[in-house]
């Protein structure tokens, strides 16, 4: 407030921008400073509005807070093009890093109309115009449009083509405009931005073929060559037409941290191990343990690279970024390429505590059911998840492998409940198909065979279990005995159901007969007449016409 006063606020903020680096500086709002200096005297605070948005006080969540508090300085702000740039470098964040952090409504009410004015001014560089056209593609993809047409060859233009491609516009709507900047700065360094936008927004590799090969032959072993590698290998661009320069640039820079997105494209695009062995194995020494190693221990281990080659770097990386969402993809390469499971189990377990709710955990979910000896957190997940995504395929897999381990997890407070609780929602799932296919007939009678062991506690939950057994007789395509299962899983659970009068002999005629059918398929006719001539189950009521 004294240097507004005194008129050395310029002076003042740079002084303050000098100690950005200071933890404190992270606890000061711009905000407030803006608001506080407005309390104390408006004109001179809006009239030095366009240097305090500048300061790396005002970090772009909070300039948009302020500018939707008050028309005021929205109309100040837009009124003043040295405020431009800032403006639309906010609306960019807004769109990008910002996108979760703020809420939209908010930011367009505070950056519409200084954004309209700042685009419509006409600057010459055309930084605004590519930034507002982040923040609001569809409002502002005519400027861009008129933009590249009145400078169809200049270098510059190469961000406008790289921000249709990323916001949004087909790539044959861009190529009207692609062509002719091609053909005027094709081999510009810059034209690496073009490139990868085009390819990555799925525009015909063969487009822009003739002069990315070219811009290879110049600037094929510059850093900024990596990403045009990892595009065209991507965009599935012929591996021979790069090869040569692809692999002087990994003698030159394979051990850059940038050299991962070249490894993990080459070997995706099965490119020849050998050829990157060294210098990528050069690269797991030095990046090992980087967040970014997970790429390229995948691709290493997909394209059957050796496992010791970088078992050791690959479990110091679990060890410190194993329950991170991408180890999954690790682990899955781990054990594609026929690792033991052991080494990563506890890694494994530990990523499904975290994950468990997302439907990409199906593959992790798999391979720890076939697991022994789980944690009771893990069986109580892999069970969460098939009962979260019980329309999912794989979930009456999940449910039935895991019900193996029903018994030793028993005692614990809750366990009946959510086993009731998944296998009522994968089991109806099931009803709802006419016909089940021979491996999930196994799996729902390998579930209920493990149920009618006497270890499963019959305690409040267990008549909704008879209750699906039941549901699943009506069905008459759910059950069937097969080698290997307890021989009185059957006539266990049918007395139950029986017991518990959940049966009815008339209207559940069909659906009884079914129930001793299966019995007479495991038990000899001496077997099954002990069995009801002593009570244990009543006789099967005929069909119509016996």
């Amino acid at each position: 407030m004294a240097a507004l006063k005194e008129d050395r606020l310029d002076r003042f903020i740079a002084a303050l921008d000098r100690l950005g680096d200071h933890p404190v500086f992270e606890k000061l709002s711009g905000k407030a400073l803006v608001e506080a200096l407005m309390a104390c005297d408006d004109e001179k605070t809006l009239a030095a509005l366009p240097l305090l948005i500048k300061s790396r006080l005002l970090h772009p969540s909070e300039l948009i807070a302020l500018l939707a508090s008050s028309d005021v300085l929205r109309t100040r702000l837009a009124e003043a093009p040295e405020a431009h740039v800032n403006l639309a470098r906010a609306g960019e964040w807004a769109a990008t890093k910002g996108r979760t952090l703020i809420d939209r409504v908010t930011a367009e009410r505070a950056l519409n109309v200084p954004l309209g004015v700042a685009v419509a001014f006409q600057h010459p560089s055309n930084m605004v115009l590519r930034c507002a056209h982040a923040f609001d593609p569809t409002r502002f993809h005519d400027d861009v449009v008129n933009r590249l047409l009145a400078a169809p060859v200049a270098l510059d233009s190469h961000y406008l083509i790289v921000s249709l491609l990323k916001w949004g516009t087909e790539p044959g709507e861009v190529l009207p405009y692609l062509v002719p900047w091609l053909a005027g700065n094709g081999t510009a360094l810059k034209a690496s931005f073009v490139y990868n936008a085009w390819l990555d927004a799925k525009g015909k590799v063969e487009a822009v073929r003739e002069k990315l090969l070219l811009w290879l032959e110049q600037h094929g072993t510059t850093p900024e060559a990596s990403h045009v590698y990892k595009a065209w290998l991507d965009a599935k661009g012929e591996v021979d037409a790069v090869r040569e320069k692809l692999l002087l640039w990994v003698a030159e820079h394979g051990t850059t941290p940038e050299a991962e997105f070249v490894y993990n494209a080459w070997l995706d695009a099965k490119g020849e191990v050998e050829a990157v062995r060294e210098k990528l194995l050069l690269w797991v020494a030095e990046h090992g343990t980087t967040p970014e190693a997970q790429f390229v221990y995948k691709a290493w281990l997909d394209a059957k690279g050796e496992v010791d080659a970088v078992r050791e770097k690959l479990l110091l990386w679990v060890a410190e970024h194993g329950t991170t969402p991408e180890a999954q993809f690790v682990y899955k390469a781990w054990l594609d390429a026929g690792c033991p499971l052991e080494p990563i189990k506890t890694a494994c377990e530990a990523w499904l505590l975290d994950h468990w709710r997302s439907e990409d955990a199906v593959y992790l979910t798999k391979e720890l059911s076939k697991a022994n000896n789980l944690s009771h957190n893990s069986v109580a997940c892999i069970l969460a998840w098939a009962g979260t995504h019980s329309a999912n395929e794989d979930a009456i897999f999940r449910l039935s492998r895991m019900s193996r381990a029903f018994h030793l997890h028993a005692h614990h407070p809750g366990f009946s409940r959510l086993v009731t609780r998944v296998t009522m929602a994968v089991i109806n799932h099931l009803f709802a198909a006419q016909r089940l296919s021979k491996g999930v007939r196994d799996a729902c009678s390998i579930l209920f065979a493990n149920f009618a062991k006497r270890d499963y506690p019959h305690d409040s939950n267990w008549p909704e279990i008879i209750s699906i057994y039941c549901g699943g007789l009506r069905h008459g395509s759910v059950f069937w005995h097969f080698e290997g299962m307890p021989r009185a899983t059957w006539e266990i659970l049918l007395h139950e159901a029986l017991s518990l009068e959940m049966l009815d002999p008339i209207k559940d005629a069909a659906a009884i007969r079914h129930a001793h059918e299966l019995i007479k398929q495991v038990r000899s006719p001496d077997e099954y007449t002990a069995l009801t001539s002593a009570g244990y189950l009543s006789p099967p009521p005929q069909a119509a016409g016996d």
